[in-house]
């Protein structure tokens, strides 16, 4: 039977292995990383409470070693890999495939007070023309002409306000100015 010491108790190598469910092979790596242990006779002796410290120093060194700061060349990857998306972008900007979210949030807030002002009218506009109305076909057929008439002007505006948004990027980029001088001049 093995001894009690004052902390933990006395273990061999397999009561190890079996304690921390590893192998063999892992208790004799711990023991070349710094596991204490002392030789008996003809076995390895350990302390449990001395494998249970020494597992809890490796897995903080290991957490401290992943949370160390970058090295140069990692430093330098990064960087070159953030200038290589900025470059990305720019070339992207100017190929009008991107956009500034500016131009594009003042358009989309025009385009919304547009639908609403045009919703807005609607009852005004529509409940004379089906207030003499008896038939109630008559008045959904009212009704869905102006919905109608009201959509078919905000698809118009639509268009409108996409050369607009077209334009507006064309001329915040070196190369849509360009097009736009040479449109000029024809």
């Amino acid at each position: 039977m093995r001894k009690r010491t004052g902390a933990g108790r006395e273990i061999n190598k397999t009561e190890v292995a079996d304690l921390f469910g590893v192998s063999l092979q892992t208790v004799d790596y711990w023991v070349r990383k710094g596991l204490a242990c002392r030789k008996d006779s003809h076995e390895v002796i350990f302390n449990s409470a001395a494998v249970t410290a020494f597992l809890e120093t490796q897995a903080e060194a290991r957490a401290i070693a992943s949370n160390k700061p970058a090295d140069a060349d990692e430093a330098r990857s990064r960087k070159l890999a953030a200038e290589a998306e900025i470059a990305e972008m720019q070339r992207d900007k100017m190929r009008g495939e991107l956009v500034d979210i500016s131009s594009v949030e003042s358009v989309v807030a025009e385009e919304y007070a547009a639908v609403r002002s045009k919703l807005l009218a609607l009852p005004g506009k529509l409940a004379p023309m089906v207030a003499i109305e008896a038939d109630e076909i008559a008045c959904r057929d009212l009704i869905e002409r102006g919905v109608t008439e009201a959509l078919d002007e905000l698809a118009r505006d639509a268009g409108e306000i996409a050369a607009g948004i077209e334009a507006a990027t064309a001329s915040d980029t070196p190369s849509g100015a360009e097009s736009t001088a040479a449109t000029d001049r024809q």
